[in-house]
């Protein structure tokens, strides 16, 4: 095996099933020693039940079907680990050689490798924060765009007609995400004890979510969260409801911003690390991405009914920001990938039919992460955010630290497709 993951006993006691994975990949490893393939598929398998997208698991897979002559597995396997890594040198590995015969498969990846590793710039430059930032969030209102600054725990606002930028509120701890009702004067944020940031807070500070009146820029609402939680993303539903991914367990707070009040924790089962979250337009249906496994559908209609949706060809791994359109159409920040991307999601029932490259491959250190959709300017989202310039201490590596972008995919790009 030439192509293992090295981290990957470390990523695995990262998840609950960690013990169950560990154990899982040794026998495995096992196996292929002692050229028991037959053993070495099925025990590859079993693992991908219980982490449906580890990297180290699929490619093992791709070449245990390879070893027992299942070329066309081996293919479909393959497959869908470039659509999310168009870098693994598979070709180098003996355990392909059966594999490698085939020009049939063969042409088929080279095309898909070309394909996925593509520049795409469709996105114009909507807004440039010229600081050190640390962007991860926005909301736009009328013609103010609201930015979370996690290094500084500071909520932005930068004024689109004159290209001008003010803090609006500074906070004790990091801030991430952010979200609005429509035609509202305020804004939600959630704040998060985390290690990349300036502001570490005081021992007391307690996670929150706070509402911020947009013009005064005084808090008029605060809502305390469990001392562990982080929020991925926020949105409202019909009834002002807030929904909150979190990211250290696989729940959704549920708050009632009528009372200021946890409505409900719910539980996604099987989920591993919440990011974005985002509603349809008759908001009775969310979408969340787990930055693990994909993207679930949770109907509110039906007592919160999850589906987690499926796709034979592409593997939705490292999804963070996610932004309904209209009707089945989906917008999807994928920056967990080689390269990093947006991407547009068709969904029909519980499979993604179809995925379409908008941006791709961009020209940063940086990654994207979230963004939102608005009717009349298509999707903006934050294109360069500092996530990746950070050392192990969650100290700033402020000269890798670029510009802050937001980004503009004007409608006609994607809608109609």
């Amino acid at each position: 095996m030439r192509y293992c993951f090295l981290i990957a006993l470390a990523i695995f006691s990262f998840f609950s099933h960690g013990q169950d994975l560990n154990s899982i990949y040794k026998e495995s490893m096992e196996a292929h020693k002692n050229k028991d393939y037959t053993k070495f598929v099925a025990l590859n398998k079993e693992a991908l039940k219980l982490h449906p997208s580890q990297p180290t698991f699929l490619y093992n897979l791709a070449a245990g079907y390879s070893l027992v002559d299942s070329l066309e597995n081996a293919y479909q396997t393959l497959k869908r680990l470039l659509s999310w890594n168009n870098k693994i040198d598979y070709q180098k590995d003996a355990d392909f050689n059966n594999f490698l015969i085939s020009n049939r498969y063969t042409r088929s990846l080279d095309s898909l490798v070309n394909y996925y590793g593509q520049v795409k710039e469709v996105g114009k430059d909507y807004a440039l924060f010229k600081d050190k930032r640390h962007l991860e969030d926005l909301v736009l209102l009328d013609s103010l765009l609201f930015v979370t600054d996690v290094y500084h725990g500071e909520l932005l606002r930068y004024n689109t007609k004159k290209n001008e930028v003010a803090i609006v509120k500074a906070f004790d701890l990091p801030v991430l995400a952010l979200a609005s009702k429509p035609n509202s004067n305020s804004v939600w944020v959630s704040t998060a004890k985390i290690l990349q940031s300036k502001k570490k807070g005081l021992p007391s500070s307690a996670p929150e979510i706070i509402e911020i009146d947009t013009f005064k820029g005084k808090i008029k609402s605060r809502i305390p969260l469990d001392d562990d939680f982080v929020g991925g993303s926020m949105v409202f539903d019909r009834d002002d409801n807030l929904y909150i991914s979190n990211s250290t367990k696989p729940e959704i707070i549920i708050i009632d911003t009528k009372t200021n009040t946890i409505r409900q924790k719910l539980p996604v089962d099987d989920g591993f690390n919440l990011q974005g979250i985002t509603i349809d337009l008759d908001r009775n249906i969310l979408y969340v991405a787990d930055y693990i496994k994909g993207v679930a559908k949770v109907d509110i209609t039906k007592d919160y009914q999850i589906t987690w949706l499926q796709s034979d060809n592409f593997l939705f791994k490292g999804i963070d920001g996610l932004a309904h359109v209209k009707g089945n159409q989906l917008l999807a920040i994928q920056n967990n990938s080689n390269p990093k991307r947006v991407i547009q999601l068709e969904v029909d029932g519980s499979a993604i039919e179809t995925v379409t490259l908008l941006d791709n491959n961009l020209n940063t250190t940086s990654e994207p992460t979230n963004g939102k959709y608005y009717e009349k300017l298509g999707f903006l989202y934050l294109a360069n955010s500092s996530w990746p310039h950070y050392d192990k201490n969650g100290d700033a590596i402020f000269e890798k630290w670029e510009e802050q972008k937001v980004l503009q995919i004007h409608p006609d790009t994607f809608l109609g497709q």
